[in-house]
């Protein structure tokens, strides 16, 4: 069992939208799981193989346990029987006790059906009469990043101490950053990309009494021991 299986449409999402969340949580001995769902093959830059080279190197990095990839295809993410499939059997065969996923919402079609596809997953994987070759397993709960502007996220993960060591994972994607050769000019490796990198997370800090910030959503709302998370300090 492992404690975070956080999933991804394409390599470099995870980075983008976790990547400081994913290194805390490593940091502190936590067994985090990378899983891209598709090769990002239909993108303007890049090749498969360079992709996963990169992923693998940003995995690093993150200090993952493990990076996989699932093998769907880009630009073809389906919340059917078959692509449910695929996933309920990763869930069962990571079992882990959370679960993170791109929220349903997006401009990518890829992003939202990926949100919609783990959504059913982290419901279907506890159903005994959905077969896969594992046996059922639900994770305790998801929760879903890279939320849309007018949705307010249930929680925002300090990640002020980790902010850097996100950028350097994201930099190891340079086939996707960079204008440099040949490139095809995209949003992404635009003038400014990372400055609104820097100023979305400064801003999801800011508005939890951090320096910087990563913004969570659950459907459930998180239970706590306390006001301060179970943890007493010694009296002065």
């Amino acid at each position: 069992m492992i404690d975070i299986a956080a999933y991804g449409a394409h390599p470099d999402d995870l980075e983008l939208a976790i990547g400081g969340t994913i290194a805390a949580h490593v940091d502190k001995g936590f067994k985090v799981v990378g899983i891209d769902l598709t090769r990002g093959e239909k993108g303007s830059n890049g090749t498969p193989q360079l992709r996963a080279k990169e992923a693998a190197e940003a995995a690093e990095v993150l200090g993952l346990w493990q990076r996989l990839n699932l093998g769907l295809p880009d630009l073809g993410v389906k919340v059917d029987d078959g692509h449910l499939a695929v996933v309920v059997e990763s869930i069962r065969q990571l079992r882990p006790r959370l679960i993170f996923a791109p929220y349903w919402f997006s401009h990518h079609p890829d992003h939202e059906n990926s949100g919609f596809l783990l959504r059913k997953a982290f419901f279907v994987s506890g159903l005994k009469n959905f077969e896969t070759k594992s046996p059922p397993y639900r994770a305790e709960r998801i929760f879903y990043f890279a939320i849309p502007q007018h949705v307010n996220p249930t929680l925002v993960v300090d990640i002020s101490d980790y902010f850097q060591k996100k950028l350097e994972a994201i930099e190891k994607y340079e086939s996707q950053f960079s204008r440099e050769g040949k490139a095809f000019p995209t949003n992404i490796n635009a003038p400014g990309f990372w400055k609104r990198i820097e100023s979305g997370n400064l801003y999801w800090g800011r508005q939890a009494g951090a320096t910087y910030g990563e913004p969570f959503y659950s459907p459930k709302v998180p239970l706590v021991p306390d006001f301060f998370w179970g943890k007493k300090e010694k009296d002065q």
